[in-house]
């Protein structure tokens, strides 16, 4: 068997034979993880700084105080990074000290209750097999919980309301009598993940992977809007009832408040753009702005955007010929045909309620000119003329059938549309592929922030093939916490952006070599 068939070869969820080596491999990535997690909690370290900086900033805030001035925070020196609004909403966690005094305890189960709650894309129903793959990527895949667990960071907070959000957005496709039920579900859907990028401003790009749905477009780019209402209404809240507070966040976000940690773009963090700064460095160019962002613009696009965007046009490319002028004129010659015959009818309908019934036109001339013998034709009431249809009713049936542009075919926009439509698991793959792709591309990622990152590829993994099923296990489980458990430190690296970026090529390529794949599975 050649490489391409071993890494093509059907999902191993949809195959009847068990693969024995796979099956230890997950075995064996499963036991590496759950160590890891055990000798991070036999550490006599003081875990669990970022819940402490949360909390504190609220009882400062219930003291009157203001959480953004470090000087206010007790026991910490660093600073609250969040919105105003995000202080009532944190009140009750942080109630009574139970949340930073049993953190691990209680994210560890928000964790696997986030990969429990991850949708699937497959028509096969959910297994025990994609479950546990599910719960064993969140909590293993780039050691991002690890980092969550060691912090306390709230990203696992981000990360549960994220499973939610996607559970609602890519809900199975339905009957017509259900979509606009299933449609209010995935605006709920579009308007929780806005939210969720409120509090991580520079993830708001990943809002634009909505637009992949197979959806039409007019509904698609409502979810868009509704999305991106959701992430700015915490940022007018907070500025409305918290105007006090808000302009404090905004200079501590600019650093301006002097002799005190303040969150920076800059600071260090595995992203394409420290990685942009280091070769620059390297390279002695100099770290100037704009070639600085220019330089992360081009990473971000040679290395995970453009090839998205090549394999998603290469995908809608490849539909027959003409399909998408076929299948646009199939809808216009339909709905002209349907209106036209309702045209019609509507004489038709007139003569029953008189009492004469409907006839064919030709059976009726025939037999009304050729009477039988014997027969006494009855008198009846004049039989009144079908209306032809007026100029303006038969143009009115055709917009659909020459809408299309001379080129010869649709606008490559339509066809991506009709295309994500015509291939919903599909069209629901890319989407979480795109979440991944923008998500990767962030120019601040913090360790902690591979957490969400895990979740997106944890929709993926369970649907790859045995061979890039391997893959993903190896290089974005097993790997990394096989470095973590010798004790390798990963702050002022980039193993991790190196690891995703690999994750996201072997998800990308299973995503070329077989883009259908679930439509038929």
């Amino acid at each position: 068997m050649s490489d391409a068939a071993r890494w093509s070869e059907p999902a191993a969820a949809t195959t009847g034979r068990r693969n024995i080596w796979l099956a230890c491999l997950i075995a064996l990535t499963g036991l590496l993880v759950l160590g890891n997690l055990a000798n991070d909690a036999a550490l006599d370290v003081k875990f669990g700084w970022d819940v402490r900086v949360n909390c504190a900033a609220v009882d400062a805030y219930a003291g009157g105080l203001d959480p953004y001035f470090v000087k206010n925070l007790k026991g910490t020196k660093l600073s609250y990074p969040y919105l105003p609004v995000t202080l009532d909403v944190f009140r009750p966690l942080c109630a009574g000290g139970v949340l930073v005094d049993h953190y691990r305890s209680i994210f560890l189960v928000l964790a696997v209750l986030c990969g429990l709650l991850l949708p699937g894309l497959a028509r096969t129903r959910p297994s025990a097999r994609d479950a546990a793959l599910r719960v064993l990527c969140a909590i293993g895949a780039f050691v991002g919980f690890e980092w969550v667990e060691a912090s306390g960071n709230f990203a696992l907070l981000s990360g549960v309301l994220t499973a939610v959000a996607l559970k609602l957005l890519l809900r199975p496709l339905r009957s017509e009598a259900g979509g606009d039920q299933d449609f209010t579900w995935r605006l709920a859907g579009a308007a929780l993940l806005g939210l969720v990028t409120s509090f991580k401003l520079v993830f708001f790009p990943v809002l634009a992977a909505l637009y992949f749905l197979p959806l039409p477009r007019g509904r698609k780019l409502a979810l868009i809007a509704v999305a991106i209402l959701s992430f700015v209404v915490p940022i007018l809240i907070s500025k409305l009832l918290y105007p006090d507070l808000f302009a404090s966040w905004q200079l501590a976000m600019a650093g301006q408040i002097p002799d005190q940690h303040h969150v920076d773009l800059l600071e260090t963090n595995p992203s394409l753009l420290l990685l942009a700064l280091s070769l620059m460095e390297h390279a002695g160019l100099g770290d100037g702005k704009p070639a600085l962002f220019a330089s992360y613009a081009l990473a971000a696009l040679a290395l995970v955007l453009v090839p998205f965007g090549l394999s998603v046009l290469r995908m809608v490319g490849s539909r027959p010929a003409g399909g998408g002028r076929s299948h646009m004129l199939s809808r216009g010659l339909s709905a002209g045909l349907l209106r036209l015959s309702r045209l019609r009818e509507r004489p038709t309908r007139s003569q029953s309620a008189a009492g004469e019934g409907s006839r064919r036109a030709g059976t009726y001339s025939a037999n009304s000119q050729q009477p039988q013998r014997g027969d006494t034709l009855s008198p009846t009431l004049p039989r009144k003329r079908g209306r032809e249809p007026s100029a303006d009713a038969a143009a009115s049936c055709t917009p659909y059938a020459i809408a299309l542009p001379a080129g010869g075919g649709a606008s490559l926009l339509m066809r991506l549309d009709l295309w994500l439509m015509d291939h919903p698991r599909t069209a629901m793959r890319v989407t979480v592929l795109a979440m991944f792709a923008l998500y990767l591309s962030s120019p601040r990622l913090k360790e902690y922030a591979f957490f969400e990152l895990a979740l997106y590829a944890a929709i993926l993994i369970v649907d790859l093939p045995a061979m890039a099923l391997a893959a993903m296990l190896t290089v974005g489980l097993a790997f990394p916490t096989l470095i973590s458990l010798l004790g390798a430190p990963f702050e002022g690296s980039f193993i991790l952006l190196v690891i995703s970026l690999i994750c996201f090529w072997i998800v990308l390529l299973d995503f070329r070599a077989e883009p259908k794949r679930l439509e038929h599975g």
